[in-house]
C-alpha cells in the first residue's frame, strides 16, 4: 500500500558529500518548510509524484498540498491495487489508467463513498499532474492515441457586468472532468422551504425547553415568516 510521510525542513538546494562511501545530504539554501512525501508499495521513493509536490511548493508557492497529495495518493493506490502503471497509455481508453481511475471515482460517488466535489477535485489534480509530466519530460507521447487524456474547449456563459459585449467564454479542461452538481457548488444556495404544520407544532412545544431570549427569537422568525431558516431546533 502506497503511504505518505509529512517531511519537515525541506530545502531548494543541498550539498551531496561522500566520505568513506558514505553519502551526506547537507543543507544550504531555500527552506520550504513541510512537504508530503508519497512513497511506493514497496516503500521506494516515488519520484515523479514527489517532483511534482517539491514543484507546486518551491515553485508555484502553493499554500496547501492537501488536495494534491490525496489525490496523488488516491490514484497510486488505485493503480498499485488494478496492476497497472502510471506510464503506459493503450490506444484504447477504457483501459488507460487515468480513464479507469475516472471510474472508480464515479463508482465511489455512486456508493456514497466520495462527495462529487472531492472526486472531482482529484481527478483535475490528476490532469494536472499529467500536464506537468508531459512538460517537464517525465512522460513522453508518440500520439495522440497514447495521450492520458484529451484536451477539451468548453464554452462557458459569462454572467459578469460586460456578459452583454462577450456573452461566452472558452475554457480548457478535459474529458476526464467530473460535474459537480449545481447544489452541490459552494456558490449556489438551496432554496429554502416553509415549515409543515406538523414541524411548527413539535418546535412550538419545544420552545419551553429553551432560554426566553431563543424562545423570542424562534416567536418573531415564526410571526415573520422566517421560520424557514431554523433548521432542527426541535430536535
Amino acid at each position: 500500500m502506497s503511504f505518505i510521510i509529512q517531511s519537515n525542513n525541506v530545502y531548494k538546494e543541498t550539498e551531496l558529500s561522500i566520505n568513506n562511501s558514505d553519502c551526506h545530504c547537507s543543507p544550504i539554501n531555500g527552506n520550504i518548510g513541510s512537504l508530503p512525501t508519497l512513497f511506493n508499495q514497496d516503500g521506494s521513493f516515488n519520484h515523479e509524484a514527489n517532483s511534482y509536490l517539491f514543484y507546486q511548493k518551491a515553485v508555484k508557492g502553493a499554500k496547501d498540498l492537501s488536495p494534491c497529495a490525496q489525490a496523488l495518493y488516491a490514484y497510486y493506490q488505485f493503480i498499485e491495487d488494478e496492476g497497472l502503471e502510471w506510464d503506459k497509455f493503450p490506444p484504447i481508453k477504457r483501459l488507460k489508467p487515468t480513464y479507469l481511475f475516472r471510474s472508480h471515482l464515479l463508482k465511489q460517488i455512486k456508493k456514497g463513498e466520495l462527495a462529487h466535489s472531492t472526486a472531482s477535485v482529484r481527478m483535475n489534480q490528476i490532469v494536472n499532474f499529467y500536464k506537468w509530466l508531459m512538460h517537464d519530460g517525465y512522460l513522453r507521447i508518440n500520439n495522440e492515441r497514447e495521450a492520458p487524456f484529451k484536451v477539451e474547449f468548453v464554452s462557458v456563459q459569462s454572467t459578469g457586468m460586460l456578459a452583454h459585449i462577450s456573452p461566452t467564454f472558452t475554457v480548457t479542461t478535459s474529458d476526464l472532468r467530473i460535474k459537480v452538481p449545481r447544489d452541490a457548488s459552494s456558490k449556489n444556495i438551496r432554496p429554502l422551504s416553509p415549515f409543515s404544520q406538523e414541524s411548527l407544532n413539535s418546535l412550538t412545544q419545544n420552545l419551553l425547553n429553551v432560554s426566553e431570549e431563543l424562545r423570542l427569537q424562534v416567536l418573531i422568525s415564526i410571526d415573520t415568516g422566517m421560520c424557514s431558516g431554523i433548521v432542527n431546533l426541535a430536535t
